[in-house]
């Protein structure tokens, strides 16, 4: 039943991902959307990509990784060639999250991320989630960081606050932003506190 069904999905998006259409119309469609409804959200998707781009980036070797990331993160995704290992992705990641809250949560529009990350700590909190005094938190995931920036502003009494991706680019942008702070307006889209 489920498995034969999850399944037969999996190979149904496979086949999508890897067809030439993809990257030739459904990816630029998909990044303009993300883009417009950033901007009629009041989110400057263009003024803060390029005062990230325009930063000075090392360049980053996927040879020097301590792990191998998973083939599917090595895949064209979300409109990049490289999928997660490349500039382009760690420099709209904070930017399309933004844009996705405020396309899931209209109502609240640049603050629509907010909003949802607020959901799920509160789901959390109803679930009896408990950060003890002390407590090392681990994000795994992270991207450039927002959600361990978020956890260490509500956490204060954590000893710790890690954050854990497989992109060097992604790690890389999250500490730059962090060396930046602080960003409590543009050039950023989210407050970067030191």
């Amino acid at each position: 039943g489920g498995a034969m069904v999850s399944g037969l999905g999996a190979k149904l998006l496979d086949g999508v991902l890897r067809s030439p259409l993809y990257p030739l119309l459904l990816v630029p469609q998909a990044r303009r959307t993300m883009v417009r409804t950033a901007q009629a959200n009041g989110i400057d998707w263009p003024g803060a990509r390029a005062w990230i781009a325009e930063q000075s980036w090392e360049e980053v070797s996927l040879e020097d990784l301590a792990l191998s990331p998973p083939e599917y993160y090595c895949r064209p995704f979300h409109a990049y060639e490289a999928g997660n290992l490349c500039w382009e992705a760690a420099w709209e990641q904070e930017l399309a999250s933004k844009a996705v809250g405020a396309r899931n949560f209209p109502a609240y529009r640049a603050e629509g991320e907010e909003a949802f990350r607020g959901a799920f700590e509160a789901a959390l909190g109803d679930l009896g989630a408990q950060v003890p005094q002390g407590a090392i938190l681990v994000d795994m995931g992270c991207g450039t960081g927002g959600s361990t920036r978020r956890l260490a502003e509500k956490h204060p009494h954590a000893q710790k606050v890690i954050g854990f991706d497989l992109s060097p680019y992604m790690i890389s942008v999250g500490q730059r932003l962090l060396t930046s702070a602080p960003l409590d307006s543009p050039p950023w889209v989210s407050p970067i506190r030191a």
